[in-house]
């Protein structure tokens, strides 16, 4: 199964393009970045329609709400988990200064 994409992405939509390929197989196909056609847009829209039901279909009808809030949340924790490794690092700079903290 594959969803068509088009346009600028969010900061978690690889995350989220994981889950959706590791746990129910289905790939996502930029079509185009954010320079499109009425008729590209037309087409994505009626073939991810159908796409999206046959997904709620086999998987449920909330999968894709799912999906997207494992998506917002393990890209929340791999950016806090950076964020306290930077923290930690003998190498991280004092706020502001550019300088090695003391």
């Amino acid at each position: 199964m594959v969803i068509l994409s088009y346009g600028l992405y969010l900061p978690w939509d690889e995350i989220e393009r994981e889950i959706w390929k590791r746990d129910y197989n289905v790939e996502y196909t930029a079509l185009a970045g954010c320079i499109v056609s009425e008729p590209l847009v037309a087409y994505v829209e009626a073939y991810n329609q159908v796409m999206r039901d046959h997904i709620k279909t086999r998987f449920g009808s909330d999968v894709f709400a799912l999906v997207g809030k494992q998506a917002r949340e393990e890209f929340d924790r791999r950016w806090l988990e950076s964020k306290a490794q930077e923290a930690a690092s003998p190498t991280a700079t004092a706020p502001g200064t550019g300088s090695p903290k003391p």
